[in-house]
């Protein structure tokens, strides 16, 4: 399955076919909760899981970052929340751009 509408330029099947369905960008959050505290304890599991957001893209080979979107409230602990940006491989400026759209936009609200 395809989810990218930018045509895979290492794969010789979608080289050239884009997919009108799909989209350019994924957005996703960067890890499953806020940030522990460091003197909480965590089991292997739990500091597997927070980075388990992170690991697709890389094993894929997609250009991809993460920008502060704001505070937790849900969690009430006000730690920094983040989101990942991944796009298509050899779109890394419009990843970035994406990125620096969000990050201007944050730094509004924060001013507001």
């Amino acid at each position: 399955m395809r989810v990218l509408r930018v045509p895979d330029p290492l794969s010789a099947r979608s080289a050239t076919r884009r997919n009108e369905a799909g989209v350019h960008i994924l957005l996703h959050p960067s890890a499953v909760r806020t940030a522990p505290h460091l003197d909480e304890e965590q089991d292997g599991l739990d500091v597997y899981t927070q980075d388990v957001l992170t690991v697709p893209a890389s094993l894929a080979g997609l250009p991809a970052l993460s920008v502060p979107i704001g505070v937790s409230a849900s969690e009430g602990d006000g730690w920094p929340l983040g989101v990942s940006i991944v796009g298509q491989w050899g779109c890394e400026r419009m990843a970035l751009a994406v990125g620096t759209t969000i990050e201007d936009a944050e730094r509004e609200v924060q001013q507001s």
